[in-house]
């Protein structure tokens, strides 16, 4: 009687499995991932909103209650219509970054190209009677879009 050879490899069936569970693992890092990215990319807005709020009431009251604006927002704010401020009236500054000292924020960045005399959307603006502040351009969480908190 012969023997049978032992034939050393990995068996077809173990490979399925292994990319099966390779995949399941990488689909479950990937929506992680993104859901981290959504939550920071919101908290971000959050804490640059609480950073603007608080340097324009410290401007405000410093500058005989003016406030820190570069002109007023020459394009449309229908898009934030249904989260608006009922006390906003129509009309938006740009906020004038330069005005508040030590700033660093995430968003909001294309202000200096309006300072060197583009147009951009990346800007933070405020509503002269509410005083309340909204980013321009918004970010998208969850299919949800925010312009403020």
């Amino acid at each position: 009687m012969q023997k049978k050879k032992e034939e050393k490899g990995i068996t077809l069936v173990i490979l399925v499995v292994t990319i099966m569970l390779m995949t399941i693992l990488t689909t479950t890092i990937a929506v992680n991932t993104k859901q981290h990215t959504e939550a920071k990319a919101l908290t971000n807005l959050q804490n640059d909103l609480e950073v603007l709020k608080q340097r324009v009431n410290v401007y405000v009251a410093s500058n005989n209650n003016e406030l820190p604006i570069l002109k007023e927002y020459p394009g449309s704010m229908s898009h934030i219509e249904s989260i608006r401020n009922p006390n906003d009236n129509d009309v938006y500054y740009i906020i004038d970054l330069r005005l508040l000292s030590n700033l660093t924020l995430n968003y909001g960045k294309g202000f200096y190209d309006y300072v060197d005399g583009n147009t951009s959307i990346d800007v933070y603006v405020i509503n002269e009677k509410s005083q309340q502040i909204y980013y321009v351009r918004g970010i998208t969480v969850s299919g949800e879009r925010y312009y403020r908190v």
